[in-house]
């Protein structure tokens, strides 16, 4: 059974996907567009790749000054409020949503996501970053992964990597999150329709197909953007990367995923309560 799952309540004629990344949403996007629930044209899909190429092309020096380049975050977070206003019917994409912007639109919008265990997520997103990075020429081969691993461990982006929780569903402020940012994540995620776990994928699945009456969502249809699948040019195997995360590191990667352990829990004992 999936948090917060209201089908008691009539569903809406539109909803919105939040896709936290590494947490399965690419395959939930494919499914529902494979379902045919919705209309294609009547669906936004966030354009990764062709909308990253189009800020890189706003931010050339010879269109804008420094101090009006706009960043990714930002763009995606000012088309994605277009698009409520527009009333598009389906929103899918890496948008941030606050408690206040949920409560605005709750009337017109269901609100879906899936969420992973925090510290699965944060090495899913480190592999695959690393690779990516290795594929795009930013990154030469270290002497040792661990420690390249070690000394990303201390930086600022390996903590906001675990808070990631609270910047898609508390204020969306890339910073290492506080207490309070925890909350209004957690009090978010209360106004979904629905929240899964990517560890409880057929509950996930069977449920979302009963609010989008379709037919069952079959798991064997489920892939990932499968990181082991990830060919990386500088000589490491998905084995090798996987082999580094040992006992003692895998400790102080729950001491920085702990913002995040502390949403991905409340909602597992708030899905249990509703039982």
């Amino acid at each position: 059974m999936c948090l917060f799952e209201r089908f008691s309540q009539k569903p809406k004629q539109k909803f919105i996907f939040v896709h936290v990344p590494k947490c399965g949403g690419t395959s939930v996007e494919k499914l529902i567009k494979k379902s045919k629930a919705y209309k294609c044209s009547e669906s936004e899909f966030e354009p990764n790749i062709k909308f990253r190429h189009a800020v890189n092309t706003l931010n050339k020096k010879e269109l804008l000054n420094d101090r009006n380049k706009p960043s990714y975050d930002s763009i995606i977070q000012t088309i994605f409020l277009y698009k409520l206003q527009c009333g598009t019917p389906v929103l899918f994409g890496h948008f941030p949503v606050s408690k206040s912007l949920v409560n605005s639109y709750i009337e017109e919008y269901d609100f879906v996501t899936l969420l992973r265990e925090p510290c699965e997520r944060w090495i899913s997103n480190y592999i695959y970053s690393q690779i990516r990075d290795s594929q795009k020429g930013k990154r030469k081969k270290p002497q040792s992964l661990k420690q390249e691993l070690l000394n990303y461990i201390s930086s600022q982006e390996a903590a906001v990597q675990g808070s990631i929780y609270s910047y898609y569903f508390g204020n969306g402020n890339l910073e290492t999150n506080s207490g309070i940012k925890v909350d209004q994540a957690i009090s978010t995620l209360e106004k979904f329709k629905i929240v899964g776990f990517l560890d409880e994928l057929s509950d996930f699945t069977n449920n979302l197909a009963s609010y989008l009456n379709i037919s069952k969502i079959y798991l064997r249809e489920l892939h990932e953007r499968r990181t082991i699948e990830l060919i990386d040019p500088i000589g490491y195997s998905f084995k090798d990367y996987k082999a580094i995360f040992n006992d003692g590191i895998l400790s102080k990667i729950e001491a920085i995923c702990q913002p995040d352990i502390e949403v991905f829990q409340a909602c597992r004992e708030q899905r249990l309560n509703l039982r």
